[in-house]
């Protein structure tokens, strides 16, 4: 069988990485020193390609990125010998030697046409990474989901533009509007299962397997859309954290073609639980197990909220485009008495303008470990509009 330079080839359980002639035709005729410094960046260009990008901090551990009980072989014919040597090693070994073992390889001459070869074999493949814990996952996570091959569904909630001016390589594209639907009069409603379930399986989403969401990192587009997937029932909705900006620096393959995506077959089921209504909320005013967390800005805040609200703008959930880390996020939330012995007894309901910029602060009181978070959909423009009492700022004595 002829295996053609930068060709993969997948035997069986083994995959055979060939690299290329032209690539190593370089260091073949220079000295065991040079060949040293020059076979660590040949490598590393070549397991980027089928790896994703490995950042700096990454490759001198790019075991990593080969599935556990992996090892690594190196096979190449040294000048004047009539068989080709054959050096196996498990991948730590790999690592500490791979600069000497891959100078040996390329010293010299390849000798007719005999290619080197870097083979990496394993029992079972690839292992898929565990499944989060929490909704919100990096984009480490999603790039070894996507090597291990697991089907995931990804969705770009960003703007047609944007997803054709680049997106994550396998993502389908949805408006964030159409995680939105009016009903009686009211924007910003979650839209009925029908709906969700079209469009589910427009975007390729599958029950059985992860549906990972992201949008630009400053935007709350993508916290709403993945609640969404969660709240109709999905098993598996995770959100990515610094979103495209994030998968971009993660070395995620990116795409600007428009490919077709396999229908998906999720059918989502009307919300049990994840969401609250107004009844619900004017119920539990005096509940002192509820908190209300208001996501507006101080102006939509003065101007009216429900009563006993705290306002924590969904904004200060972020830093850099990611959600912040827990300790400065304790501090954001310490204006709503919430405290981590609370986590399991305290209910908090996230509202904003329509449940979109709210959806963010559902995700950070999550990644704070709270058991009970739960999103009003209908947020002001029900309240606002329904018989339900509302508080305002005093104004300012003169």
């Amino acid at each position: 069988m002829t295996i053609s330079p930068g060709h993969r080839v997948a035997l069986g359980r083994t995959a055979i990485l060939a690299v290329s002639a032209l690539a190593f035709f370089g260091c073949c005729a220079a000295s065991t020193r040079d060949a040293n410094a020059d076979a660590a960046p040949i490598v590393r260009a070549e397991l980027e390609r089928y790896y994703g990008r490995l950042s700096d901090r990454d490759w001198p551990n790019f075991s990593d990125h080969f599935w556990p009980g992996a090892t690594i072989t190196t096979i190449w014919q040294p000048p004047g010998e009539s068989k080709a040597r054959v050096v196996a090693a498990s991948v730590g070994e790999f690592v500490a030697q791979a600069p000497t073992t891959l100078a040996l390889a390329f010293e010299g001459h390849v000798g007719d046409g005999t290619l080197p070869l870097v083979l990496a074999a394993a029992g079972d493949g690839p292992t898929a990474p565990a499944d989060p814990t929490s909704p919100i996952v990096d984009a480490d996570w999603v790039r070894n989901a996507m090597a291990s091959d697991q089907g995931i569904a990804l969705v770009d909630v960003r703007d047609a533009f944007e997803y054709q001016s680049g997106h994550v390589k396998g993502a389908a594209n949805a408006t964030s509007s159409e995680f939105l639907a009016t009903v009686d009069g009211l924007p910003g409603m979650m839209p009925p299962p029908e709906a969700i379930t079209a469009l589910a399986r427009r975007l390729g989403v599958r029950r059985d397997r992860p549906v990972v969401v992201y949008g630009n990192p400053n935007e709350p587009y993508a916290a709403r859309a993945e609640v969404t997937f969660r709240v109709f029932g999905h098993p598996r909705s995770y959100f990515v954290d610094g979103g495209i900006d994030a998968a971009r620096k993660a070395g995620l393959p990116m795409s600007t073609a428009i490919e077709p995506i396999a229908p998906g077959d999720f059918t989502a089921t009307a919300p049990a639980a994840g969401v609250v209504d107004g009844k619900w909320i004017s119920s539990h005013l005096h509940d002192g197990n509820v908190v209300l967390v208001d996501s507006r800005t101080e102006r939509e805040f003065d101007r009216g909220h429900i009563p006993g609200a705290k306002r924590v703008e969904w904004r200060d959930n972020l830093a850099g485009g990611r959600l912040r880390a827990e300790p400065e996020l304790w501090k954001t939330y310490a204006s709503c008495s919430l405290a981590p012995k609370e986590l399991s007894s305290k209910t908090v309901v996230c509202y904003c303008a329509i449940g979109t910029r709210a959806s963010v602060s559902v995700l950070a009181l999550e990644r704070l470990g709270f058991e009970h978070v739960l999103l009003y959909p209908g947020s002001w423009a029900e309240w606002s509009h329904g018989d339900f009492p509302i508080e305002k700022k005093p104004p300012d004595k003169k």
